[in-house]
């Protein structure tokens, strides 16, 4: 597999990934949840662009742990600041602005 293969799987896995979190935003009214999600996009990235790989260098393989380790304590830390708390007041606002 070619690095331009790797790439476009990781575009189409980023593009599949964000606009099923657009839906369940929509569908929750709630679109804060993609501060959590951000850091879940860093692993879905790392994770996709390491199992396309033909082998896996060592290097390689500490990077996407360091990812995986990055990502979850983000994703992680903001969920629990952000539990039982109303939605961030700029979605809430742009929400708003938007209308129907």
């Amino acid at each position: 597999m070619t690095n331009l293969d790797i790439i476009l799987k990781v575009i189409a896995a980023v593009f599949i990934y964000m606009n099923l979190l657009f839906l369940l935003a929509i569908s929750l009214k709630k679109n804060d949840i993609v501060d959590i999600a951000w850091g879940l996009g860093f692993i879905v990235i790392a994770a996709i662009s390491l199992i396309s790989m033909p082998v896996f260098p060592a290097r390689m393989l500490l990077m996407s742990l360091l990812v995986l380790i990055w990502g979850l304590r983000l994703a992680i830390y903001i969920f629990l600041r952000n539990r039982g708390k109303s939605e961030d007041f700029r979605y809430a606002q742009w929400r708003k602005d938007w209308g129907e």
